[in-house]
């Protein structure tokens, strides 16, 4: 019995068997990592389940409320690339190494002439079809099967981000869990067949990576090959995340080398320099990579913007859509619309903006969002919030690349079905923000320093006392 042209009975049939096997797994993976002493394994198998759960509501969500969508088109272009990889191999691999030029799908062509791929104009759309297709194989071939595996493919990356959490503020386990997995847009946006899954795990890869190598200085060829590969992946999928990732990371480095200089003077001095120094290596490197980017290239971008933005004012879009205001495509022009674009990349649709059920729940995360931010700044004081940013490298990482991505979503997008799912893969970031700053405001509360390298050491003190006990 077919219920959509890509859901059957039969998906129903396999979604138990799935879950109870992930389930099973992860359990085994929990128990023996936990017998090692990596207690943070306590959390592998509920996030897991999280992962799945939100897989599943996204694929229900899309089946029958939606009635379709890109993750249909998603699933039933890679579907018949796994086809063509079970029928015709060489053909196969020719469109999954080569370029995906339109004259190479006649291969697609059934017998009654039909043209079941939906990607051929989109390379960006057209890779996560190619993923989907090695997904598919291990997914029976059905969709919600094929959603689960998906889920899980981007748990790992997911969980690589959570492990250096941990490993870098070990008291935060369930905060830093709480922030990674346990979001609701994040958890349903970043779980299904979507550009969304690919970006977030790609991320918490290129993180993950470039912590080890850069700022533990652990050089392993497997910490380079996952920051090369999330590059490759988010140069094939989704390029402007380059925009926000690779500055800031590259500041975060910048002010990790001066960790080791007390003096505020020299460390002022030189944070100042080597911040500059990221910057600009940051926008030379998308400058060089330009040509891979396409549309998304940097003398691209706000051109494109302005005519999405003119597009989504149509009649068609009204109670939809959302201006910023008119701005010019110029440096001053940005600077002076920046606010609005951030706080729409951030916090809308806000509950005024309510039009469906998705929006509602958006919009509820939203106001929850801002409150956690005004009340960090209503019950601590602004000084110890910047001085905690000043000194936590990777604090000051994550809200630059907060405030990039959610810049760069809310100049380019006016439309709020898609504004709540693009602006998923910065939420964890901004969360864990917020629980790193309230958990050293709280700290410096409690023992009333005035010096963040103080309360490390009160800390470290705290902890080898702890492990002598």
């Amino acid at each position: 019995m077919i219920l959509r042209d890509f859901i059957e009975v039969y998906d129903f049939l396999l979604f138990p068997i799935y879950l109870i096997v992930f389930s099973m797994l992860a359990i085994f993976y929990k128990k023996k990592y936990l017998r090692e002493g990596k207690e943070e394994y306590k959390y592998f198998d509920l996030g897991i389940i999280i992962k799945m759960s939100g897989a599943f509501a996204f694929a229900m969500v899309y089946a029958f409320y939606y009635k379709d969508g890109d993750t249909g088109n998603y699933y039933r272009t890679g579907k018949f690339l796994m086809e063509l990889m079970l029928t015709r191999p060489m053909e196969y691999f020719e469109i999954m190494i080569g370029n995906a030029h339109p004259n190479r799908f006649y291969y697609f062509y059934s017998d009654d002439y039909t043209f079941p791929v939906f990607w051929t104009n989109d390379k960006y759309a057209f890779f996560v079809s190619r993923i989907t297709s090695i997904v598919t194989l291990f997914g029976a071939g059905r969709f919600i099967p094929t959603t689960l595996t998906f889920s899980i493919l981007g748990f790992w990356g997911n969980w690589k981000l959570f492990q250096m959490f941990c490993e870098m503020y070990p008291k935060l386990k369930k905060q830093l869990f709480i922030a990674i997995f346990a979001v609701p847009s994040t958890a349903f946006w970043t779980s299904g067949i979507m550009k969304d899954t690919v970006t977030l795990s790609a991320v918490c890869w290129y993180l993950y990576g470039f912590y080890n190598l850069l700022i533990k200085r652990k050089f392993n060829w497997y910490y380079w090959l996952a920051i090369l590969s999330a590059i490759f992946i988010h140069l094939n999928v989704k390029p402007y995340v380059l925009y926000a990732l690779l500055p800031g990371s590259l500041i975060w480095w910048s002010v990790s080398v001066l960790d080791k200089y007390n003096a505020s003077f020299i460390r002022s001095l030189f944070t100042m320099i080597l911040i500059s120094f990221g910057s600009i290596l940051g926008f030379f490197a998308l400058s060089l990579l330009s040509n891979k980017m396409g549309d998304y290239a940097v003398d691209r971008v706000l051109e494109k913007s302005e005519i999405v933005r003119s597009d989504l004012k149509r009649e068609a879009y009204k109670g939809n859509s959302f201006d910023i205001g008119e701005y010019e495509n110029s440096i001053p022009g940005l600077i002076k619309v920046s606010p609005k674009a951030i706080f729409a990349g951030l916090f809308r649709p806000t509950l005024l903006d309510v039009r469906n059920v998705v929006m509602l729940v958006s919009a509820i995360e939203n106001t929850v969002l801002l409150y956690l931010l005004i009340r960090l700044f209503y019950r601590y004081r602004w000084k110890n919030i910047f001085h905690i940013i000043y000194h936590q490298s990777v604090v000051l990482f994550m809200l630059t690349f907060t405030l990039f991505f959610s810049f760069s979503v809310g100049l380019s997008i006016s439309n709020f079905g898609s504004l709540v799912r693009l602006k998923t893969p910065a939420l964890p970031f901004f969360v864990l923000s917020l629980v790193i700053i309230e958990y050293y405001c709280k700290l410096m509360k409690q023992y009333r320093v005035q010096n963040i390298q103080q309360l490390q050491k009160v800390e470290l003190t705290q902890s080898h006392s702890f492990a002598q006990t």
